[in-house]
């Protein structure tokens, strides 16, 4: 099993606009989706796609917030679905 981690740091958010980074997780250079996604803090909406964590800072939170990522890669995971 492969276990992928990063941490990305968001500093000066703005209330209601969306701040993007790269999460830079990718097995054999195919970038994949983290499937944890934690923030330091609440008052955030956290989304990722297979490059990108999106951080929009809603109000009340703090302007700067750290996301964690993580992603659990087995060849199982590699393997095609049954059909059905």
């Amino acid at each position: 099993m492969t276990i992928l981690k990063n941490i990305l740091s968001f500093t000066g958010l703005v209330v209601g606009a969306p701040s993007v980074q790269a999460h830079l997780l990718n097995i054999n250079s195919i970038a994949k989706v983290p499937r944890v996604l934690l923030a330091t803090g609440g008052g955030y909406t956290v989304t990722a796609d297979a490059t990108n964590v999106t951080v929009t800072r809603l109000l009340g939170a703090s302007a700067a917030v750290d996301i964690y990522c993580e992603l659990w890669h087995s060849i199982e995971d590699a393997e095609p679905q049954p059909s059905g």
